[in-house]
């Protein structure tokens, strides 16, 4: 027997108190209970780091492993005649041979740049005399038409040049091994990150394993929770936070690669000390957007400085250009507009982000930022088409108001109104506006 219409009205009320009673209370220990819910979000994060860690390194492989099975698809069909056995083994292969592409750049990069570093700090504190007497010669040459300020200068230089000796060779060059140990000890080898990591490898697999499956049963069950309509624009929106995120991790990688290999071909040939750490170091940093030239550069510049203040001048100089070029021809030809957002909303972004986050918040805010701006934007111009009001920005430039606050909207008079909103001129949108008002107002 069908449930009376009265008793369901009366469920779906209480089912609405019962929400927003538990959103107050939420948004109540939010506010008010802060630490307290930061540490139960952080004890969470804690539990499921292996499987952030699982999901963060198959999101990254999955644009490779599907590249990859679509390459192994074209080839097995010649030679197998199942087709269910050419579909595992084309997507087994695919994420063996991602896993292990992903593995083999990451301990390359390390095994590149750790004992380089390590001959950089050595090579540093060992001509620390040498640069220490050419700026010592630098700056009598430059002074020596005025002995007063050349003998204040100098009093101040070779006060810091002891200090900075003195910190050389009584705190860095002993303790090189340990801080470069506890430097690793606090990234790569600790035995509780470690544990994440692995554990996190095999969630990686069992994702991509199972990635269009775990794609399929997330959409069943939005379609299943929600009506029709917001289960489709839930799905399309997910589609473009997809679209957004791919486009920008695979652009920003394919685009820091390049500008790290031109940093070493130019580092190359000038002969700059330190080739390796300073290609690497700028290719990492380019992939944060903005701000991410002058992290690179700025230590890099200063290793240079210890060497060779004139080399230092001619990587500040490469790397002005470089970045320009990056910026104007390079990362548009790559990433194209895939954000949407003006420099303003990256820079918002990038600051907003990179504060709550750290490093991977600088990384990740411009396209999660892009995903909130375009939620936001859709919702005004639903909420502006209830009010049969124009959705373009252009369309209100110069308009001082939006007709009389007490007017009824009046069916076949609106295209006058509607042809002045598009005018810059603010007369005729007044003029506009109080025309399709009603004679008895």
């Amino acid at each position: 027997m069908k449930r009376p219409l009265k008793y369901q009205n009366y469920i779906a009320l209480g089912v609405t108190i019962l929400a927003v009673v538990a959103c107050s209370l939420l948004l109540f220990f939010i506010i008010f209970r802060f630490d307290g819910f930061k540490a139960g979000i952080g004890k969470t994060v804690n539990a499921l780091m292996p499987v952030i860690y699982g999901v963060v390194i198959a999101y990254m492989l999955t644009p490779l492993c599907n590249a990859l099975q679509r390459v192994f698809l074209a080839v097995f069909p010649k030679r197998i005649k199942s087709r269910s056995a050419v579909q595992k083994l084309a997507n087994g292969l695919s994420v063996f041979v991602s896993l292990a592409f992903g593995i083999f750049i990451v301990v390359g990069l390390l095994l590149l740049v750790i004992p380089q570093l390590v001959t950089s700090i050595r090579g540093i504190v060992d001509s620390s005399q040498d640069w220490i007497g050419t700026v010592s010669t630098w700056i009598e040459k430059a002074m020596a038409s005025s002995p007063e300020l050349e003998e204040t200068v100098m009093a101040y230089y070779t006060k810091a040049v002891e200090g900075l000796q003195n910190w050389l060779q009584a705190s860095v060059l002993p303790n090189v091994e340990s801080i470069l140990a506890s430097v690793s000890n606090g990234v790569l080898s600790v035995i509780f990150f470690f544990k994440n990591l692995l554990i996190g490898l095999v969630v990686a697999v069992y994702l991509l394993f199972s990635r269009k499956l775990f794609v399929n049963q997330m959409k069943k069950t939005l379609f299943a929770i929600f009506p029709l309509k917001p289960a489709n624009i839930v799905l399309e929106e997910c589609q473009f936070a997809h679209r957004q995120f791919t486009s920008f991790i695979s652009g920003n990688l394919l685009d820091s690669f390049i500008i790290g290999l031109l940093t070493f071909v130019f580092a190359a040939i000038m002969r700059l000390p330190f080739i390796m750490v300073i290609a690497v170091l700028i290719g990492v940093t380019n992939i944060i957007p903005f701000f991410g030239p002058f992290i690179g550069a700025i230590p890099c510049a200063i290793l240079i400085l210890l060497v060779n203040p004139f080399q230092c001048l001619y990587f500040l100089i490469f790397i002005f250009l470089l970045q320009q070029f990056d910026g104007n021809i390079l990362k548009p030809k790559i990433l194209g507009q895939t954000s949407g957002l003006s420099s303003f909303w990256v820079l918002f972004s990038l600051l907003l982000f990179g504060g709550l986050f750290g490093f991977p918040g600088m990384i990740l805010g411009v396209p999660v930022f892009a995903v909130i701006y375009d939620i936001v934007k859709k919702l005004l111009a639903f909420l502006l088409n209830k009010r049969s009001l124009p959705t373009g920005s252009s369309a209100y430039n110069g308009i001082a108001y939006m007709g009389h606050p007490d007017s009824e909207v009046i069916e076949g008079q609106s295209s006058v109104a509607d042809e002045a909103l598009l005018s810059e001129d603010a007369e005729s949108v007044e003029a506009a506006a109080s025309s399709d008002l009603p004679e008895n107002q």
